[in-house]
């Protein structure tokens, strides 16, 4: 009679410690995979030769985030900016992308970089900071 009720004592303590772990199926998932934007632009550019801009977007381990990179340039005027050119292209990868936002007349500008995921994404969407820029003669 003893080791009956030691036998249901155990089983009862060990299926209460199984309740208590909560399994992956249940667990929240997060729905969201954070991005990270980054870009470099040189800071005098010669005015005959165009701005050169190489960009990337990086996400956590090995994903390779999909979407659409906007490059946005304004003319610096007084301490506002008006905007003077936007590209966009399409972004696979965690690789550097390089592309060419053309010529520009003589004066300061600023780009800042942006990432938009697809519709239905998990990627997060992330912008990078304005980076200032001169174009000489």
């Amino acid at each position: 009679m003893k080791l009956v009720a030691s036998l249901i004592a155990s089983a009862a303590l060990g299926l209460s410690m199984l309740a208590a772990v909560p399994s992956t199926a249940t667990a929240a998932y997060p729905g969201i995979v954070h991005t990270n934007c980054s870009y470099r632009a040189p800071h005098v550019v010669k005015k005959k030769r165009g701005l050169v801009v190489r960009y990337r977007v990086r996400a956590a381990g090995n994903a390779r985030p999909r979407g659409v990179v906007v490059l946005s340039v304004y003319k610096l005027r007084h301490g506002t900016g008006t905007a003077v050119r936007l590209v966009s292209e399409s972004y696979v990868g965690p690789h550097w992308r390089r592309t060419s936002l053309g010529e520009f007349k003589k004066g300061r500008y600023s780009t800042k970089m942006s990432f938009r995921p697809g519709a239905g994404s998990v990627y997060e969407p992330c912008s990078s900071g304005p980076l200032n820029f001169r174009v000489k003669r």
